[in-house]
């Protein structure tokens, strides 16, 4: 099943690099329209990005610069993606272990990407889930990138110094 929500991602991250590379005009051959009547427009529709966070949500946040993008990835690190090391699917992680960081990442049928904290060595992990299981667990933290991602009761915080975000009550 892991396989089919990394397919899954890698569909989303082709997709936005797909709908960014086509930008241009939507339908107009006249360069787009300027003046102030109205016109199309000649932005690519990037609604699927967040534009609230600073980075784009494609794959998962892994380092200052570095977001592990293949399906069969996945990122180790000690400090909420503050800094890490993409590693391939089925290795185990010293530190916490993150399949996704949002719910970009996750298949329909397993919207909510939840950070689960462990007590064994290592940490825990943040895994696709069903809906509403986040919530049901103790050490459950629903990862997110803007506030939509959240439901209507709850708030999308950025955690300091992280490519990170956390849904709560407030920031």
């Amino acid at each position: 099943m892991a396989w089919y929500a990394r397919f899954m991602r890698w569909l989303v991250f082709a997709t936005i690099v797909t709908v960014s590379a086509c930008g241009g005009s939507s339908g107009s051959s006249n360069g787009g329209g300027g003046g102030s009547g109205g016109g199309s427009s000649s932005v690519a529709d990037l609604s699927l990005v967040s534009t609230d966070m600073a980075r784009t949500t494609a794959g998962i946040a892994c380092g200052p610069a570095t977001a592990c993008t293949t399906s069969a990835q996945l990122c180790c690190s000690p400090d909420n993606g503050v800094s890490g090391t993409c590693e391939q699917n089925g290795d185990s992680c010293a530190t916490l272990a993150y399949h996704c960081d949002g719910p970009e990442d996750c298949a329909p049928f397993l919207p909510e990407c939840c950070l689960q904290a462990s007590t064994s060595v290592g940490g825990g992990a943040s895994q696709c889930q069903s809906s509403g299981y986040c919530a049901t667990q103790a050490s459950g933290q629903l990862m997110c990138h803007a506030d939509k991602d959240c439901g209507t009761t709850l708030k999308c915080c950025a955690v300091a110094g992280s490519p990170y975000a956390f849904c709560k009550t407030s920031c």
